[in-house]
């Protein structure tokens, strides 16, 4: 039961905490649980398309938890995959488009964005903050034709929560 991966014709899919999710079910529809739906899609699909054609042929029974996943092909396609309400929800970007995800839906992520005064308010705990500012590198840059796997982590280290070790090592002495 994989967190997330990528398949050998380059269909990868990821998923993050997304504490509202109430999964889509049919009854009448074969089901897995949410990890092995992701194990499923990288075993039958190669692409963002394929996976968005099949959505409703399976139920998610959740195991342990309520996310929501990012899937990109080698294609450069790529999409958000969200169970809203009992429904799937999803978005696609054009071809070799960048997009954000964090912690809450994509529509509160875009309406908090759409806000200016929003963009850049608060620090790396708040999913909000972090949606913004990949948002906004995503906006002034030009990563269908520039991003490297440098720059890319450069920017995700930005957004890293970082865990307080050398704080709790200082308080121990």
């Amino acid at each position: 039961m994989p967190f997330g991966g990528m398949n050998e014709q380059g269909l990868a899919i990821e998923m993050l905490w997304l504490d509202y999710t109430t999964y889509f079910h049919t009854p009448n529809n074969p089901y897995l649980n949410e990890l092995e739906w992701i194990q499923y899609q990288l075993d039958n699909y190669a692409t963002v398309v394929e996976v968005v054609a099949h959505l409703n042929q399976l139920s998610i029974q959740p195991f342990k938890g309520k996310i929501h996943f990012i899937i990109a092909d080698a294609d450069g396609h790529s999409v958000v995959i969200e169970h809203i309400g009992g429904k799937i929800k999803y978005e696609s970007k054009q071809l070799n488009q960048c997009q954000a995800i964090t912690n809450y839906d994509i529509t509160t992520s875009h309406e908090w964005y759409s806000n200016q005064s929003n963009r850049l308010n608060g620090n790396v705990t708040n999913p909000l903050y972090r949606y913004g500012f990949l948002q906004t590198q995503i906006e002034k840059n030009n990563f269908a034709t520039t991003l490297s796997a440098t720059d890319a982590l450069k920017i995700l280290d930005n957004v890293a929560i970082r865990k307080r070790i050398q704080n709790i090592l200082e308080y121990r002495i």
